[in-house]
């Protein structure tokens, strides 16, 4: 890259990228030597480099940045116009990937479906999620490395202090990739803020729009369906056999190599972004966006993009199998069954909990949870406990707590309760006929082969 040419910015516009009606585009860019910020102008495959563009009769400089988020940001030193196809590029991420991380060909597929939308998320609907469940012998850390060495403008952060997260220069629209031992109702609001564009935050006295891309690794799954059904969810393989750690020069030649590959796919690709607006049959309206999100940036090979959307639709199923078995779920299956008592108008928080340890008896479970711990996945769920008629916290147990049990139910994919139907429940919802979700055993290989 050529030495920037930095003079004074009075009177010009600062930006952190542009996308002009005519298909120019300014991105932001590191000088190798001196790694000051400067801008990248693309017009039909050709480009400029400098620390000021102008365009239309007016100057551009990068946006001012935080000198500490400036170190820790993730950016390209150059465009690569290497002419590759998608699946070319898609491919040498994979033999990359998979050498350093030993995945498996499914859980490979997806993550690098979310490094791709990185690059083109203010093209998208919804923002790119990707939630990643990492047993403690997982490393979930060494996959968010690697991550940040592929994905655009990548800001690596611990998940301990939310706070801190509302504070970013969100006008860079990085990626963040976070590492959080559990989902705590800090970090859950964070991350419902920031997946739509459009929606803004009034915060002291400023207006903000937090949307932005991000990979979150934990140690459990996601249990919250509104944010589910906006994420990608993978989870890695336990026991997993370790592999070397690698050098900070070899980090930093992966980053050169494919920042540089994946702006040049950003620039060539960035009008071309389709969504779908096909039915995804069998997924969720917001898990539909999510998938159309994923397809659109696989560009140019219709091959790879068929192999790519099952995978995306097998995520979901196993994602529900999990939803629907987790303590959430157990809970909500006993509140179904105290609001088919026909006569029952309070329930208290110890007895909910009898009734729950009950259940999981029967299931064979040896765990057996306390009121309390009711109480905290009541209001987890948004369920209010109040003081009750024969002392303690509970629930009356009115027709808007039923409904919104109702409700409840259906997001964690809970079994209609027989008692209700035969009952006549105005909350039960109708039975329909279960539909088949085709034949098991796909061959994984496919993948490959498309490769």
């Amino acid at each position: 890259m050529a030495r920037l040419n930095n003079r004074p910015t009075n009177g010009l516009i600062p930006t952190t990228g542009e996308a002009f009606p005519n298909g120019v585009l300014l991105d932001l860019i590191r000088d190798e030597e001196t790694k000051e910020i400067g801008l990248l102008a693309w017009d039909k495959g050709e480009t400029r480099i400098g620390g000021q563009l102008e365009y239309a009769g007016k100057t551009y400089v990068p946006a001012a940045v935080d000198p500490t988020v400036l170190s820790a940001l993730q950016l390209p030193t150059r465009s690569s116009p290497s002419g590759t196809t998608t699946s070319d590029l898609f491919c040498s991420i994979y033999t990359e990937l998979a050498r350093l991380t030993g995945l498996p060909d499914p859980i490979l597929a997806q993550v690098i479906c979310f490094i791709f939308t990185t690059w083109l998320v203010d093209r998208l609907p919804i923002a790119p999620f990707l939630w990643i469940v990492a047993p403690e012998s997982a490393d979930g850390e060494a996959l968010l490395q690697l991550l940040a060495l592929f994905c655009r403008r990548s800001l690596l952060l611990t998940a301990d202090s939310i706070a801190g997260l509302w504070t970013l220069p969100m006008n860079l629209r990085p990626t963040l990739l976070l590492d959080a031992a559990e989902l705590t109702a800090p970090m859950q609001k964070f991350l419902h803020a920031s997946n739509h564009k459009g929606i803004y935050f009034a915060r002291r006295g400023q207006t903000l729009n937090f949307c932005c891309a991000k990979a979150v690794s934990s140690l459990e799954s996601l249990r919250d369906p509104g944010l589910a059904n906006l994420a990608l969810q993978v989870t890695l393989p336990p026991n997993r056999p370790q592999r070397s750690v690698l050098t900070q020069e070899e980090s930093q030649k992966i980053a050169e190599r494919y920042q540089a590959d994946l702006l040049w796919y950003r620039l060539r690709n960035y009008g071309q972004i389709r969504i779908l607006d096909s039915d995804l049959e069998g997924l969720p309206a917001a898990k539909q966006s999510l998938a159309r999100s994923f397809v659109a940036c696989i560009l140019d090979n219709e091959k790879l993009r068929s192999v790519v959307l099952p995978l995306l639709c097998e995520q979901d199923r196993e994602g529900e199998v999990e939803l629907s078995s987790g303590l959430e779920a157990v809970i909500l299956r006993a509140l179904l069954s105290c609001c088919h008592e026909g006569d029952r108008s309070t329930l208290r928080v110890a007895e909910l909990a009898e009734i729950t340890n009950a259940m999981l008896r029967r299931r064979g479970e040896r765990v057996q949870i306390s009121p309390e711990t009711v109480g905290w996945k009541l209001r987890s769920l948004r369920l209010r406990t109040e003081s009750v008629a024969n002392g303690g916290k509970g629930l009356w147990m009115l027709n808007d707590v039923r409904g919104r049990i109702h409700r409840l139910a259906l997001e964690y994919r809970v079994p209609s309760d027989p008692q209700g139907a035969q009952q006549g429940c105005p909350f039960c919802p109708p039975v329909v006929a279960a539909k088949s979700t085709g034949g098991e055993g796909d061959d994984d290989s496919e993948l490959l082969c498309v490769l």
